[in-house]
Order: C-alpha cells, then structure tokens, then sequence
C-alpha cells in the first residue's frame, strides 16, 4: 500500500494519529507495529458538515466568506447549495407559475 494511497484515504487526522500511535480509541486494538514521533499539529477540528447551522448564519446576516473562514470543512461539503440559499434569500426568488399551460392547451 503506498503512502499517496493511505493519505489520499484520510478522513479525520485525529483518528489516523490515534490508529497510528495506537492511542486514543485505538489504544487496545491489535496492530502489528505502531509509532509515533513529536507532537501532531495537523488535527484540525471535529467540525460537523451541519448545513441547518449553515443556513441559520446565513439569515442571521453572515457573509459567506465569515462562514468559509469559520467552517471550511462544513463549506467544503455544502458550498454550493449554500450559496445558492444565500443568493436566494438575499436577492429573492422570482414567484413560480403555478398555471398550466398544457392542460389549457389539451382540454
């Protein structure tokens, strides 16, 4: 297994830190080797991809550079659908039609 492989599969650096150095919830599970070496500085957070919180800041009146800047993994995962909500609630939807013209058209 090559290193871009296990890195390119990443998914929390707490977790991978802890199953590497056998520490954490990890601690007691079997491995064949472990290590660890100085401190991790790349943990990050445990920010969740909440797009209800998204959305709440952004009628609260947040710029979407605030929340990129506040929650980058949260943006990373609902970007687009939040900046379509953002436009849309700040420069409004224009009102659907609701008649029908085929049905006129066919009866």
């Amino acid at each position: 297994m090559s290193t871009e492989y296990v890195f390119d599969k990443v998914k929390s650096a707490r977790g991978s830190w802890e199953y590497c150095s056998g520490t954490g919830k990890h601690a007691d599970k079997p491995a064949l080797s472990r290590s660890s070496f100085g401190d991790p500085i790349l943990y990050g957070d445990d920010q969740r991809a909440d797009l209800q919180h998204l959305v709440s800041l952004v009628i609260d009146g947040a710029s979407m550079n605030e929340i990129m800047k506040e929650y980058p993994y949260a943006w990373c995962v609902h970007r687009d659908r939040l900046i379509k909500f953002h436009q849309d609630w700040v420069f409004g939807i224009p009102e659907i039609n609701t008649h029908n013209e085929w049905a006129d058209r066919t009866s």
